[in-house]
């Protein structure tokens, strides 16, 4: 985990899927830290801001978190972001392609689908 952000990989039984983007640990804290190494469920969400995004559930002491697109540390408010590469936008840490990679992740999950989500620190 960087000071920044945390970078990681979202696999599945066939191998690699996606790259993640989350805040950087802060002790679990709503809305600025990542999720904790844990085993989630993931339900579809759609809401206002996010339509057709996934709700990352069961999180302790932690609620609304989504996974959904978006880019750098500035785009999550303790939500993972997805992308199809990593990178840097200006001088932040990035995940890019966000929005096809989302539609990918939608496409290989299903929009009305709950998944499994394990989180490991490495």
């Amino acid at each position: 985990m960087g000071a920044d952000c945390t970078l990681g990989i979202l696999t599945d039984e066939t191998g690699f899927l996606l790259h993640t983007l989350e805040n950087p640990w802060k002790g679990n804290q709503g809305d600025i830290s990542c999720i904790p190494s844990g085993v989630y469920e993931v339900k579809p969400f759609s809401g206002a801001k996010y339509n057709n995004a996934y709700e990352v559930k069961h999180v302790p002491d932690r609620s609304a978190i989504l996974m959904h697109w978006g880019n750098t540390e500035k785009d999550t408010e303790g939500c993972i972001l997805v992308g199809s590469d990593v990178g840097v936008l200006g001088v932040d840490k990035a995940v890019l392609g966000s929005r096809p990679a989302f539609k990918r992740l939608t496409e290989h999950v299903g929009l009305t689908n709950s998944f499994t989500l394990y989180i490991k620190e490495v």
